[in-house]
Protein backbone atom coordinates (compact mmCIF):
# COMPACT_ATOMS: atom_id res chain seq x y z
CA UNK A 1 0.00 0.00 0.00
CA UNK A 2 1.31 3.46 -0.95
CA UNK A 3 1.95 5.98 1.82
CA UNK A 4 1.00 9.47 0.70
CA UNK A 5 2.54 12.72 1.95
CA UNK A 6 2.14 16.29 0.62
CA UNK A 7 5.06 15.57 -1.70
CA UNK A 8 2.83 13.15 -3.64
CA UNK A 9 0.79 15.93 -5.21
CA UNK A 10 0.40 15.48 -8.94
CA UNK A 11 -0.59 17.42 -12.04
CA UNK A 12 -1.59 16.09 -15.43
CA UNK A 13 -3.11 17.46 -18.63
CA UNK A 14 -4.82 16.21 -21.76
CA UNK A 15 -5.56 18.10 -24.98
CA UNK A 16 -9.28 18.47 -25.63
CA UNK A 17 -10.88 17.98 -29.03
CA UNK A 18 -14.18 19.44 -27.82
CA UNK A 19 -14.00 22.46 -25.53
CA UNK A 20 -14.82 21.54 -21.94
CA UNK A 21 -15.02 17.79 -22.58
CA UNK A 22 -12.40 15.32 -21.45
CA UNK A 23 -11.15 13.24 -24.36
CA UNK A 24 -12.00 9.55 -23.94
CA UNK A 25 -12.56 7.48 -20.84
CA UNK A 26 -8.99 6.28 -20.55
CA UNK A 27 -7.31 9.69 -20.55
CA UNK A 28 -5.79 9.14 -24.01
CA UNK A 29 -2.63 11.18 -24.50
CA UNK A 30 -2.52 12.38 -20.90
CA UNK A 31 0.83 13.70 -19.66
CA UNK A 32 2.04 14.14 -16.08
CA UNK A 33 4.16 17.12 -15.08
CA UNK A 34 6.62 17.82 -12.31
CA UNK A 35 5.50 21.26 -11.17
CA UNK A 36 6.78 23.80 -8.67
CA UNK A 37 3.61 25.58 -7.56
CA UNK A 38 -0.09 25.76 -8.44
CA UNK A 39 -3.02 27.90 -7.33
CA UNK A 40 -5.87 26.36 -9.35
CA UNK A 41 -9.19 27.28 -7.76
CA UNK A 42 -12.93 27.50 -8.45
CA UNK A 43 -14.24 31.06 -8.60
CA UNK A 44 -17.97 31.50 -8.01
CA UNK A 45 -19.87 34.59 -9.11
CA UNK A 46 -21.97 34.81 -5.94
CA UNK A 47 -25.17 36.83 -6.09
CA UNK A 48 -27.08 37.46 -2.90
CA UNK A 49 -30.58 38.85 -3.03
CA UNK A 50 -30.95 42.29 -1.46
CA UNK A 51 -34.72 42.01 -1.15
CA UNK A 52 -36.19 43.41 2.07
CA UNK A 53 -38.19 41.15 4.39
CA UNK A 54 -39.80 42.26 7.60
CA UNK A 55 -38.24 40.78 10.71
CA UNK A 56 -35.02 39.63 8.98
CA UNK A 57 -31.63 41.20 9.69
CA UNK A 58 -29.30 38.78 7.83
CA UNK A 59 -29.21 37.81 4.16
CA UNK A 60 -31.25 34.64 3.50
CA UNK A 61 -29.59 31.39 2.51
CA UNK A 62 -32.37 30.48 0.08
CA UNK A 63 -31.82 33.68 -1.88
CA UNK A 64 -28.14 33.11 -2.67
CA UNK A 65 -27.27 31.98 -6.23
CA UNK A 66 -24.28 31.28 -8.47
CA UNK A 67 -25.21 32.52 -11.98
CA UNK A 68 -21.71 31.89 -13.39
CA UNK A 69 -18.48 30.26 -12.29
CA UNK A 70 -15.03 29.42 -13.65
CA UNK A 71 -11.74 27.84 -12.74
CA UNK A 72 -8.72 30.10 -12.33
CA UNK A 73 -5.15 29.94 -11.13
CA UNK A 74 -1.48 29.66 -11.99
CA UNK A 75 0.90 26.77 -12.63
CA UNK A 76 4.69 27.15 -12.51
CA UNK A 77 7.09 24.52 -13.78
CA UNK A 78 10.65 24.25 -15.01
CA UNK A 79 11.50 24.26 -18.71
CA UNK A 80 12.88 20.95 -19.96
CA UNK A 81 13.63 19.13 -23.21
CA UNK A 82 10.80 16.59 -23.05
CA UNK A 83 7.01 16.54 -22.75
CA UNK A 84 6.34 20.28 -22.79
CA UNK A 85 4.83 20.38 -26.27
CA UNK A 86 1.24 19.98 -25.13
CA UNK A 87 1.41 22.90 -22.70
CA UNK A 88 3.39 25.12 -25.05
CA UNK A 89 0.89 24.52 -27.85
CA UNK A 90 -1.95 25.53 -25.55
CA UNK A 91 -0.01 28.63 -24.52
CA UNK A 92 1.13 29.86 -27.93
CA UNK A 93 -1.66 28.50 -30.12
CA UNK A 94 0.31 27.18 -33.10
CA UNK A 95 2.76 24.28 -32.98
CA UNK A 96 4.67 22.01 -35.34
CA UNK A 97 6.65 18.86 -34.64
CA UNK A 98 9.05 17.86 -37.44
CA UNK A 99 11.96 15.46 -37.66
CA UNK A 100 15.28 17.26 -38.11
CA UNK A 101 16.80 16.33 -41.46
CA UNK A 102 20.01 14.37 -41.02
CA UNK A 103 19.73 14.26 -37.24
CA UNK A 104 17.34 11.38 -36.46
CA UNK A 105 15.94 10.80 -33.83
CA UNK A 106 15.96 14.56 -33.14
CA UNK A 107 12.73 16.54 -33.60
CA UNK A 108 12.15 20.26 -33.84
CA UNK A 109 9.10 21.58 -32.01
CA UNK A 110 8.24 25.16 -32.95
CA UNK A 111 5.67 27.34 -31.21
CA UNK A 112 4.27 30.62 -32.50
CA UNK A 113 1.15 32.72 -31.96
CA UNK A 114 0.20 32.79 -35.64
CA UNK A 115 -1.03 35.57 -37.88
CA UNK A 116 -3.64 35.71 -40.67
CA UNK A 117 -1.10 34.38 -43.17
CA UNK A 118 -0.39 31.33 -41.02
CA UNK A 119 -3.91 30.59 -39.82
CA UNK A 120 -3.36 31.43 -36.20
CA UNK A 121 -6.21 30.06 -34.08
CA UNK A 122 -9.04 32.39 -33.12
CA UNK A 123 -10.47 30.10 -30.44
CA UNK A 124 -7.98 29.31 -27.73
CA UNK A 125 -6.79 25.64 -27.56
CA UNK A 126 -8.11 23.90 -24.48
CA UNK A 127 -6.92 21.25 -22.03
CA UNK A 128 -8.36 19.09 -19.32
CA UNK A 129 -6.10 19.64 -16.31
CA UNK A 130 -6.28 17.53 -13.18
CA UNK A 131 -4.48 18.13 -9.93
CA UNK A 132 -4.21 15.38 -7.35
CA UNK A 133 -4.16 16.54 -3.73
CA UNK A 134 -2.75 14.07 -1.16
CA UNK A 135 -4.92 13.53 1.93
CA UNK A 136 -2.61 12.33 4.68
CA UNK A 137 -5.55 11.06 6.79
CA UNK A 138 -7.48 9.09 4.18
CA UNK A 139 -4.19 8.17 2.48
CA UNK A 140 -5.59 8.95 -0.96
CA UNK A 141 -4.68 11.35 -3.74
CA UNK A 142 -7.95 13.19 -4.31
CA UNK A 143 -8.56 14.73 -7.75
CA UNK A 144 -9.88 18.10 -8.83
CA UNK A 145 -10.35 18.25 -12.61
CA UNK A 146 -10.51 21.51 -14.59
CA UNK A 147 -12.38 21.19 -17.88
CA UNK A 148 -12.02 23.59 -20.79
CA UNK A 149 -8.77 24.99 -19.40
CA UNK A 150 -7.14 27.64 -21.57
CA UNK A 151 -3.92 29.55 -20.95
CA UNK A 152 -4.67 33.27 -20.75
CA UNK A 153 -1.09 34.39 -20.33
CA UNK A 154 2.28 32.95 -19.46
CA UNK A 155 5.72 34.12 -18.43
CA UNK A 156 8.98 32.62 -19.62
CA UNK A 157 11.71 33.36 -17.08
CA UNK A 158 15.42 33.02 -17.75
CA UNK A 159 16.96 33.86 -14.37
CA UNK A 160 20.58 34.43 -13.49
CA UNK A 161 22.33 31.33 -12.12
CA UNK A 162 19.12 29.29 -11.99
CA UNK A 163 16.75 27.05 -13.95
CA UNK A 164 14.47 28.54 -16.62
CA UNK A 165 10.75 28.38 -15.80
CA UNK A 166 7.30 28.96 -17.26
CA UNK A 167 4.39 30.34 -15.26
CA UNK A 168 0.96 29.86 -16.84
CA UNK A 169 -2.25 31.65 -15.90
CA UNK A 170 -5.14 29.26 -16.49
CA UNK A 171 -8.84 29.91 -16.96
CA UNK A 172 -11.21 26.91 -17.04
CA UNK A 173 -14.84 26.45 -18.04
CA UNK A 174 -15.75 24.16 -15.16
CA UNK A 175 -14.45 22.09 -12.26
CA UNK A 176 -15.25 18.46 -11.47
CA UNK A 177 -14.42 16.20 -8.53
CA UNK A 178 -16.05 12.99 -9.76
CA UNK A 179 -13.48 12.13 -12.43
CA UNK A 180 -11.17 9.42 -11.03
CA UNK A 181 -7.59 10.38 -10.27
CA UNK A 182 -5.12 9.70 -13.07
CA UNK A 183 -2.32 7.28 -12.36
CA UNK A 184 0.84 9.36 -12.96
CA UNK A 185 2.51 6.93 -15.35
CA UNK A 186 3.69 9.37 -18.00
CA UNK A 187 6.46 11.29 -16.24
CA UNK A 188 9.67 11.80 -18.21
CA UNK A 189 12.22 9.54 -16.54
CA UNK A 190 15.37 11.52 -17.36
CA UNK A 191 14.51 15.01 -18.59
CA UNK A 192 17.17 17.63 -19.20
CA UNK A 193 16.33 20.92 -17.51
CA UNK A 194 17.51 24.13 -19.14
CA UNK A 195 19.58 26.34 -16.85
CA UNK A 196 21.77 29.43 -16.84
CA UNK A 197 24.99 27.50 -17.41
CA UNK A 198 23.73 26.44 -20.86
CA UNK A 199 22.51 29.86 -21.98
CA UNK A 200 23.68 32.34 -24.59
CA UNK A 201 22.10 35.70 -25.36
CA UNK A 202 22.53 37.49 -28.69
CA UNK A 203 21.36 40.83 -30.02
CA UNK A 204 21.44 42.04 -33.61
CA UNK A 205 19.88 44.49 -36.02
CA UNK A 206 16.78 43.20 -37.80
CA UNK A 207 18.55 42.64 -41.10
CA UNK A 208 21.06 40.31 -39.44
CA UNK A 209 18.51 37.80 -38.14
CA UNK A 210 17.46 34.61 -39.90
CA UNK A 211 14.35 33.21 -38.23
CA UNK A 212 13.95 29.46 -37.67
CA UNK A 213 12.05 27.34 -40.15
CA UNK A 214 9.86 24.29 -39.63
CA UNK A 215 9.99 23.40 -43.33
CA UNK A 216 12.40 20.45 -43.59
CA UNK A 217 14.58 21.88 -40.84
CA UNK A 218 18.20 20.89 -40.46
CA UNK A 219 20.14 21.17 -37.22
CA UNK A 220 21.16 24.64 -38.44
CA UNK A 221 18.01 26.05 -40.07
CA UNK A 222 15.74 24.80 -37.32
CA UNK A 223 17.12 27.50 -35.05
CA UNK A 224 17.40 31.25 -35.51
CA UNK A 225 20.78 32.46 -36.72
CA UNK A 226 22.41 35.78 -35.90
CA UNK A 227 24.91 37.45 -38.22
CA UNK A 228 27.13 40.22 -36.84
CA UNK A 229 25.83 40.08 -33.25
CA UNK A 230 26.29 43.19 -31.15
CA UNK A 231 29.45 42.79 -29.07
CA UNK A 232 29.68 42.96 -25.28
CA UNK A 233 25.93 42.87 -24.54
CA UNK A 234 26.49 40.81 -21.36
CA UNK A 235 22.87 39.96 -20.62
CA UNK A 236 22.42 38.56 -17.12
CA UNK A 237 18.78 37.50 -17.06
CA UNK A 238 15.54 37.95 -18.96
CA UNK A 239 11.82 37.34 -18.81
CA UNK A 240 8.99 37.60 -21.33
CA UNK A 241 5.29 37.96 -20.49
CA UNK A 242 2.87 36.83 -23.22
CA UNK A 243 -0.80 37.73 -22.82
CA UNK A 244 -3.31 36.71 -25.50
CA UNK A 245 -5.96 39.08 -24.07
CA UNK A 246 -8.58 36.37 -24.51
CA UNK A 247 -12.23 37.29 -24.06
CA UNK A 248 -13.18 35.19 -21.02
CA UNK A 249 -16.65 36.73 -20.76
CA UNK A 250 -18.44 34.48 -23.27
CA UNK A 251 -21.33 33.58 -20.98
CA UNK A 252 -24.35 32.99 -23.21
CA UNK A 253 -27.93 31.84 -22.69
CA UNK A 254 -28.22 28.06 -22.69
CA UNK A 255 -24.72 27.56 -21.30
CA UNK A 256 -25.86 26.79 -17.73
CA UNK A 257 -23.69 29.59 -16.41
CA UNK A 258 -20.52 28.26 -18.03
CA UNK A 259 -18.59 30.11 -20.72
CA UNK A 260 -18.08 29.31 -24.39
CA UNK A 261 -14.57 28.79 -25.76
CA UNK A 262 -12.50 31.97 -25.29
CA UNK A 263 -11.48 34.09 -28.28
CA UNK A 264 -7.98 35.57 -28.48
CA UNK A 265 -7.66 39.35 -28.57
CA UNK A 266 -4.80 41.70 -29.42
CA UNK A 267 -1.74 39.93 -28.04
CA UNK A 268 0.45 41.90 -25.64
CA UNK A 269 4.06 40.71 -25.39
CA UNK A 270 6.43 42.53 -23.09
CA UNK A 271 9.62 41.67 -21.29
CA UNK A 272 12.67 42.73 -19.40
CA UNK A 273 16.34 41.87 -19.45
CA UNK A 274 19.19 42.90 -17.19
CA UNK A 275 22.55 43.72 -18.74
CA UNK A 276 25.88 45.09 -17.61
CA UNK A 277 26.84 48.50 -18.94
CA UNK A 278 29.52 47.28 -21.32
CA UNK A 279 28.09 48.69 -24.56
CA UNK A 280 26.24 51.83 -25.58
CA UNK A 281 24.00 49.86 -27.95
CA UNK A 282 21.07 49.57 -25.53
CA UNK A 283 21.32 53.19 -24.42
CA UNK A 284 21.25 54.42 -28.00
CA UNK A 285 18.51 51.97 -29.02
CA UNK A 286 16.33 53.33 -26.21
CA UNK A 287 17.00 56.98 -27.01
CA UNK A 288 16.56 56.57 -30.78
CA UNK A 289 13.66 54.05 -30.84
CA UNK A 290 15.89 51.62 -32.73
CA UNK A 291 14.33 48.17 -33.18
CA UNK A 292 16.52 45.10 -32.78
CA UNK A 293 16.31 41.33 -32.39
CA UNK A 294 16.88 39.29 -29.24
CA UNK A 295 17.75 35.58 -29.28
CA UNK A 296 18.19 33.44 -26.16
CA UNK A 297 19.54 29.93 -26.73
CA UNK A 298 20.01 27.14 -24.20
CA UNK A 299 22.14 24.24 -25.46
CA UNK A 300 22.20 21.32 -23.05
CA UNK A 301 24.96 18.71 -22.77
CA UNK A 302 22.46 15.99 -23.72
CA UNK A 303 23.54 14.68 -27.12
CA UNK A 304 20.80 13.44 -29.45
CA UNK A 305 22.99 12.48 -32.38
CA UNK A 306 26.10 13.70 -34.18
CA UNK A 307 26.49 17.34 -33.13
CA UNK A 308 22.78 17.92 -32.30
CA UNK A 309 21.99 18.49 -28.63
CA UNK A 310 18.69 19.09 -26.87
CA UNK A 311 18.14 22.83 -27.22
CA UNK A 312 15.69 25.55 -26.25
CA UNK A 313 15.57 28.87 -28.09
CA UNK A 314 13.45 32.01 -27.79
CA UNK A 315 13.57 34.41 -30.72
CA UNK A 316 12.06 37.90 -30.66
CA UNK A 317 12.58 39.31 -34.17
CA UNK A 318 11.63 42.89 -33.34
CA UNK A 319 11.65 44.63 -29.99
CA UNK A 320 11.91 48.24 -28.87
CA UNK A 321 13.09 49.38 -25.47
CA UNK A 322 10.65 51.10 -23.10
CA UNK A 323 13.45 51.94 -20.64
CA UNK A 324 16.11 53.02 -19.65
CA UNK A 325 19.30 55.08 -19.57
CA UNK A 326 21.95 53.30 -17.44
CA UNK A 327 22.46 54.77 -13.99
CA UNK A 328 25.48 54.75 -11.72
CA UNK A 329 25.18 52.37 -8.78
CA UNK A 330 27.58 53.87 -6.25
CA UNK A 331 30.74 51.80 -6.30
CA UNK A 332 28.93 48.73 -7.64
CA UNK A 333 29.01 47.38 -11.15
CA UNK A 334 26.55 49.23 -13.36
CA UNK A 335 23.66 47.04 -14.51
CA UNK A 336 20.39 48.16 -16.07
CA UNK A 337 16.93 46.63 -16.29
CA UNK A 338 15.71 47.23 -19.83
CA UNK A 339 11.96 46.88 -20.29
CA UNK A 340 10.86 46.17 -23.84
CA UNK A 341 7.85 45.59 -26.07
CA UNK A 342 7.65 42.91 -28.74
CA UNK A 343 6.26 44.36 -31.95
CA UNK A 344 4.93 43.07 -35.26
CA UNK A 345 7.12 43.79 -38.28
CA UNK A 346 4.10 43.23 -40.58
CA UNK A 347 6.06 40.61 -42.48
CA UNK A 348 3.88 37.65 -43.51
CA UNK A 349 6.93 35.38 -43.23
CA UNK A 350 8.03 36.47 -39.75
CA UNK A 351 6.24 35.77 -36.50
CA UNK A 352 6.47 38.21 -33.56
CA UNK A 353 7.83 35.39 -31.39
CA UNK A 354 9.34 31.93 -31.90
CA UNK A 355 9.96 29.28 -29.27
CA UNK A 356 11.87 26.20 -30.44
CA UNK A 357 12.79 22.93 -28.76
CA UNK A 358 15.17 20.28 -30.07
CA UNK A 359 13.92 17.10 -28.46
CA UNK A 360 13.55 13.35 -28.88
CA UNK A 361 9.78 13.59 -28.40
CA UNK A 362 8.19 12.40 -31.63
CA UNK A 363 5.01 14.41 -31.10
CA UNK A 364 3.53 17.22 -29.06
Amino acid sequence: MAIYTPQDAQLCAQTETTFGVRTGGAWAGVKSYEFLTESLDFTKNIKQSAGLRSGVRVARSARRYIPTAEGTGDITLELQDRQLGQLLQAAFGLATSVGITGASPAYQQMFTIGNPATNGPVLRPSLTIQKGIPNVISQAVEPVTFLGATIDSFMLSFPNADIATMKMTVNARDVDTTTPVVSPVSYVITPTLFHFGQANGQVCLLSNLTVPTSTTPTATTGLAAVASPVANVNIRSAEVQIDNKADQGRYNLGGSGRKSQPVAGMWDIKGKFTAEYTTTFFRDAYLNETPFSLVLTYTSPTLITGSTYTTMQLTLPEIKLDSAVPQVNGTGLITTDFNFSVLDSLSVTTQPIYFVLYTTDTGL
